[in-house]
């Protein structure tokens, strides 16, 4: 079974209208995102990490994804940000 780690960073992929408000703001969790997969990915174990992203965390997403891919225990990465295609 493939093992991906998926850690969602916010952005407008996971924007929704704020409730009472013509604002979009970053809302979803990355397991609502999951969840939202047109395909439920069969045979893939996905471990889902949130991060709200800035400057700072940009740096720490980082040293997160070098841990993943370094420790072995996850055959990639998925990192979201920005637009739903």
């Amino acid at each position: 079974m493939a093992r991906i780690a998926l850690l969602t960073t916010g952005g407008t992929i996971a924007s929704s209208r704020a409730a009472g408000s013509d604002r979009v703001v970053a809302n979803i969790a990355g397991e609502a995102l999951r969840a939202s997969l047109r395909s439920p990915l069969e045979g893939v174990d996905i471990k889902v990490k949130d991060f709200a992203f800035d400057l700072p965390l940009t740096f720490r997403l980082a040293l997160r994804v070098n841990t993943i891919l370094s420790a072995g225990t996850h055959d990639g990465d998925v990192v979201t940000h920005g637009k739903r295609c």
